[in-house]
């Protein structure tokens, strides 16, 4: 999920919220998407991963929608990399960053992340802070999700 501050989410509503109701109708989120959304596959969504230290480009995105929460738009969509668990510790890397500085992304310190079926894992993760991970010159992301894990037993 992405909440985005009270002047892009002011742009949004006034420009996408035809009937202003301050919500959107699934034509309005399918019309966000196409104009405000898809361009950004140009850039992976702004989205790096690694994956047992190897880089996974994004393709693409599912499940987009688009919600209101106060005063701000939340983007949420799913980024599909399947990555199966074993006994094998895992790990997956995920930062987020826009070459442009155009738009500044950090995680939420509080939940950043959900897990399907925890119980059945062994999983660590932080938000660190990274200088040496670079997706292309000169470019530094700011805070990366380390997460490992593997199964139980």
């Amino acid at each position: 999920e992405w909440m985005f501050d009270e002047m892009f989410s002011t742009m949004i509503l006034t420009d996408y919220d035809a009937n202003k109701d301050n919500k959107f109708s699934a034509d309005e989120i399918k019309k966000i998407e196409k104009e405000a959304f898809s361009n950004l596959k140009e850039y992976q969504y702004f989205t790096f991963v690694k994956v047992n230290k190897k880089p996974f480009k994004v393709n693409y995105v599912t499940n987009f929608n688009v919600s209101i929460s106060g005063k701000n738009i939340i983007y949420s969509f799913s980024v599909p990399c399947h990555v199966k668990a074993t006994s094998n510790k895992k790990e997956i890397i995920l930062a987020y960053y826009d070459e442009s500085y155009y738009i500044d992304l950090y995680f939420i310190e509080k939940n950043p992340v959900s897990f399907k079926n925890r119980k059945l894992f062994v999983i660590k993760y932080e938000i660190k802070e990274n200088n040496d991970y670079s997706p292309g010159e000169n470019a530094i992301f700011p805070q990366e999700l380390v997460m490992r894990f593997k199964k139980k037993g």
